[in-house]
């Protein structure tokens, strides 16, 4: 957000609302309902975020301590995850965030990538040393042991064992300016990680429906420990450690309900090979619902859906082929063989009551449309 609204020399605000306009526009041509759609940059966001700091501070799950960061000499500023590049130190996949990597899932700092490069300047950066807070994930390592099997997918819970195997870091969740987001509380230049408060989002949106519809909801009763609800997140599995361990603790540290599941989805690719602008593969909402019915791709997407952490592919043949043999030859031949067998019988009034039937007539009515839609 801050390197594109640089780029654009708007403000991240702005550039938050504008993607924001396009997304609930192409919510509304998918015929998708939000209930409450809002930004993760909202007072409500602020306002909860800063309580559930003060909560685990108070707690004693927060710490401080000085850290080697990434900084660029030529542009005299540290440098935030995702304004350095580089190979992922776990699998060495090349031109990787400085925050995690998007092929193993694997979450590090941008010091530990390999041959690391400023995004702004284009230079390798150097290393100072900063102040940071720190999240004590290993204060939740029990429970999180015995809550994981219960409420992840099971093709993850293998994935899972290994990073407790490995031992539960504390989690830094402070970043120096310049950065978008929150400060914390207190301190000066300080702000909150993105994956510290992008979470809260969840909550926020719902203190924000709570305050403003007249449906007459209480946000404790959904969010307090003792109470009955369900809450379900489904999420890419490049984002699995921030939901299946930081996300659960941060919520039992400051007195909230955990998740009761979260379900991990692979990535979509296109034609086989990873959504990219300058390969071609790249297809935005917008421009697909410009030329064809969203309910064809959702149709595909359902079809090829599964509980693994598989990634689906968007076959441009095989989608065409799908469509025409499963949606048109099978779905829709069925209704245009049915219109024409009532619109006999209907004329032929073999049955005293059944043209007089709601249901029936309403069919009927629908036979040419039924037709042209089949053909």
């Amino acid at each position: 957000t801050m390197l594109r609204a640089e780029k654009e020399k708007i403000p991240p605000e702005e550039l938050v609302a504008e993607v924001a306009e396009k997304h609930r526009k192409d919510f509304e041509d998918y015929r998708i309902s939000v209930d409450n759609y809002q930004t993760t940059h909202s007072s409500e966001n602020k306002e909860l975020t800063e309580e559930m700091y003060r909560r685990l501070k108070k707690a004693g799950h927060i710490t401080q301590r000085v850290i080697k960061q990434a900084y660029d000499e030529k542009k005299n500023m540290f440098l935030p995850d995702r304004y350095v590049r580089g190979k992922c130190p776990v699998c060495s996949t090349p031109d990787q965030h400085g925050d995690s990597c998007e092929n193993c899932s694997a979450t590090y700092t941008p010091m530990d990538l390999k041959n690391p490069i400023s995004v702004v300047s284009g230079t390798t950066p150097s290393v100072r040393e900063s102040e940071h807070f720190f999240f004590r994930l290993g204060d939740f390592d029990d429970e999180l042991r015995s809550w994981v099997p219960g409420h992840v997918d099971g093709s993850m819970v293998n994935k899972l064992d290994e990073w407790f195997q490995a031992g539960l870091k504390d989690w830094d969740i402070s970043r120096d300016a310049p950065y978008f987001g929150f400060e914390i509380p207190g301190e000066s230049d300080k702000y909150f990680y993105v994956w510290f408060d992008a979470p809260i989002g969840y909550m926020a949106s719902f203190l924000n429906l709570c305050r403003t519809s007249n449906l007459d909801l209480d946000f404790n009763e959904f969010w307090s420990n003792d109470k009955q609800t369900e809450l379900y997140h489904f999420i890419g599995k490049d984002i699995v450690y921030f939901h299946t361990l930081f996300w659960p603790a941060v919520l039992s540290g400051a007195g909230y309900r955990k998740p009761s599941g979260i379900f991990v989805h692979g990535f979509l690719t296109v034609d086989g090979q990873k959504m990219s602008k300058s390969r071609g593969t790249f297809i935005m909402a917008s421009t697909y619902s410009k030329y064809l019915d969203p309910d064809y791709l959702r149709y595909y997407f359902a079809a090829k859906l599964s509980d693994a952490v598989d990634d689906i592919d968007l076959n441009l043949e095989d989608f065409v082929t799908r469509v025409n043999s499963d949606l048109v030859g099978k779905l829709v031949n069925i209704a245009s063989r049915c219109a024409g067998f009532i619109h006999r019988l209907n004329k032929a009034q073999l049955a005293d009551d059944l043209p007089n039937n709601a249901l029936f007539k309403e069919f009927a009515a629908a036979e040419k449309n039924i037709a042209a839609y089949y053909e």
